[in-house]
Parts: structure tokens; sequence; C-alpha cells
């Protein structure tokens, strides 16, 4: 059996940047779950790194309720 990629892609409420060096702190939301510690309306904060815990919570999800994907454990324990 080949080995299985996977993607994971938002084109939601994401912050766009021309390139990796014009990136810069936002405010306001950014995504569905409100339990991300950094997210403000007032304070700046680094949506990558909210990216990254919004990615943590749907690796969460998928090892607690499918069969199988164990393999994502680590993920969701760093």
């Amino acid at each position: 059996m080949a080995p299985v990629d996977y993607f994971f892609v938002d084109f939601g409420l994401s912050s766009h940047f021309a390139s990796f060096e014009e990136r810069h702190l936002v405010t306001g939301p950014a995504g569905q779950n409100k339990t991300v510690p950094e997210l403000s309306y007032e304070v700046p904060y680094d949506p990558f790194k909210v990216d990254n815990y919004h990615l943590g919570g749907v690796f969460e999800e998928l090892v607690e309720n499918y069969h199988g994907l164990g393999v994502f454990q680590p993920l969701v324990t760093a």
C-alpha cells in the first residue's frame, strides 16, 4: 500500500501575507475555536501560532472520534 499524504487547508477565517518576510501580528477573531489563548481584539498576536493551535484541535478530534488514527496521538500530546 502506498503512503498517504494528508493536507489541511484553511480558506476561511485566515490572514494572508504576500511573503514570509511581510508577516506581522494581527488582532481580531480567527476561527471558530474561541479557546485560543492568544486570540484578542486588542492585543496583537501571531496568526501562525493560532493556526497551529487550531490544527492541534483538529488532530485531537480525529484521534478521539475515528478508529485507527492513533498515529497522530504524539501530535495531540505534544
